[in-house]
């Protein structure tokens, strides 16, 4: 597992800090989902780490990429990322993990 992923990048004194967007942010907090979009380059994993860093409470960091479509290496970082905050985060879950795997996309095709 990549340590990389699961980290929140550190915060840097020469990033711009954008009080505007941290504010919506905040106010995003009673929502049950917020998605930051933008192109490339935009400084989305930026304010999503400043952001993150000045909330009271704990969060997990994710970073995903084009090879964690496949479940059991999504829900694998997923739990890691969560255990990072709480340790003792769902202990059965890792005998989840070394059960048969889910069945291959060809055999999910309906006929």
């Amino acid at each position: 597992m990549h340590g990389t992923k699961i980290n929140r990048p550190a915060i840097d004194s020469r990033w711009i800090v954008r009080p505007r967007l941290l504010s919506a942010l905040d106010g995003a907090l009673s929502k049950k989902l917020t998605l930051i979009s933008a192109p490339a380059g935009y400084g989305k994993t930026t304010l999503a780490a400043q952001w993150l860093d000045h909330l009271p409470h704990p969060s997990a960091w994710l970073s995903l990429d084009e090879h964690d479509s496949d479940p059991d290496r999504f829900l694998r970082y997923v739990v890691a990322s969560i255990r990072k905050i709480f340790p003792q985060f769902g202990p059965q879950i890792d005998s989840l993990f070394s059960s048969p795997t889910l069945p291959q996309k060809e055999e999910m095709k309906y006929k």
